[in-house]
């Protein structure tokens, strides 16, 4: 695990599970925010659960939605929409 603090706002946290490696990031926000850090050209994208949309394109599958004043993404390097759908799952 290892974690970090993006301009003294974002949290950050990589760590593997199942064999995937994940990028986990928080941010008190006002509004939803994209802060996967990952930007897609043509992808796919749907929404599951309570607003959070799924993303993923050949190469990155992220998840990000907004809960109780705070931005929150998962995202990792290979194109997974169900583990993506399952870490949302775990962490919402």
């Amino acid at each position: 695990v290892r974690y970090s603090i993006i301009d003294g706002d974002l949290g950050q946290v990589f760590f593997e599970y199942n064999g995937n490696e994940y990028c986990f990031r928080a941010l008190k926000s006002e509004t939803a925010q994209d802060i996967s850090g990952v930007y897609f050209g043509a992808c796919d994208s749907f929404t599951v659960g309570e607003g959070c949309l799924i993303r993923s394109d050949t190469s990155y599958t992220s998840a990000t939605w907004y809960s109780n004043g705070y931005s929150f993404s998962i995202s990792m390097d290979v194109p997974d929409t169900e583990a993506a759908v399952s870490m949302y799952e775990l962490l919402k």
